[in-house]
């Protein structure tokens, strides 16, 4: 931008100097002068200022173009060159009923690069390099949580996982989770507060380690809402993961996931199996107009 004062002063001194060589220049040529430089200077002035706003503002010139609106189609989006991209699939589960090659040829047709294997082993990883990262596992088969009925000794294996550094991340945890066929309001499967002293250590292992932690949370229960928060303000060095856009098995409220995204910049989404929901009712995610889009993983 241009300095004003550097305009006035320049402009006043080149005058100056030649006012004074020559005759008859009065008080009133000078007055005039300056009133001529004010005027140019808070046009500039008016002028920068002016652009600055519609730039910030994200104003766009008025002049018509052939680009058609899509202000009511909020699932479009620009094309993508994929075969030019790398694409991470950051949540996949391995199941006794599909094999790693199943897998590995599902990712190939999607043009998968790399694929976060929850629930994977080093082996596993070991057996395609360079195609899957895995995360200190949270088990919670059988009932109680496998991991919180380990105590502290799951914290501290945890952190000896991380310190390998064969380990991206924790998780992913089922905090209040519902399965199969059982939906809000009701009883949730599995029911950890996360509020609770030894997932907050798991929480600091996070910010720690510069690694994710991820977990199941559905948020129908006050009492509940008011432990996540507990959590989500326990430690904002963490990076928090919360699976399927928070709301698996409950319909998808696009206004608090911005306000949670807003107040937690720490904190971010997958969007794992919410396609698998929509026969229950459940938005798919280009519904939500995301004001945070880089935080969807």
């Amino acid at each position: 931008m241009i300095d004003i004062a550097w305009v006035y002063n320049t402009i006043m001194n080149q005058y100056i100097r030649q006012a004074q060589h020559k005759k008859g220049f009065s008080k009133l040529i000078l007055v005039i002068i300056i009133g001529a430089v004010v005027v140019i200077a808070g046009g500039i002035f008016w002028y920068y200022q002016h652009s600055a706003k519609e730039s910030s503002s994200g104003k766009i010139s008025s002049t018509p173009t052939d680009t058609p609106s899509t202000s009511n189609n909020i699932c479009t989006s620009p094309p993508v060159d994929t075969a030019h991209m790398d694409i991470f699939d950051s949540h996949v589960h391995i199941s006794p009923k599909v094999s790693l090659s199943q897998i590995i040829s599902e990712m190939d047709k999607a043009k998968v690069s790399v694929a976060n294997l929850y629930s994977g082993t080093l082996e596993n990883s070991s057996q395609y390099p360079g195609r899957f990262i895995i995360f200190a596992d949270t088990p919670d088969q059988p009932q109680p949580s496998t991991w919180l009925k380990q105590g502290q000794a799951f914290v501290t294996s945890t952190e000896e996982k991380l310190k390998t550094g064969k380990y991206y991340g924790i998780g992913e945890a089922n905090l209040r989770y519902y399965g199969g066929n059982n939906f809000p309001p009701g009883t949730p499967d599995i029911n950890v507060s996360p509020d609770n002293p030894l997932w907050l250590q798991l929480v600091d292992l996070s910010a720690k380690y510069h690694v994710p932690i991820s977990f199941h949370f559905v948020p129908d229960d006050p009492a509940a809402n008011v432990a996540f928060e507990t959590m989500l303000n326990h430690n904002k060095d963490a990076i928090i993961i919360w699976a399927h856009l928070g709301f698996n098995n409950l319909t998808i409220n696009s206004a608090t996931l911005n306000d949670y995204l807003l107040r937690y910049p720490n904190l971010y989404f997958d969007t794992a199996g919410i396609q698998g929901m929509q026969k229950h009712g459940i938005p798919t995610s280009c519904s939500l107009q995301m004001q945070e889009e880089a935080k969807i993983v």
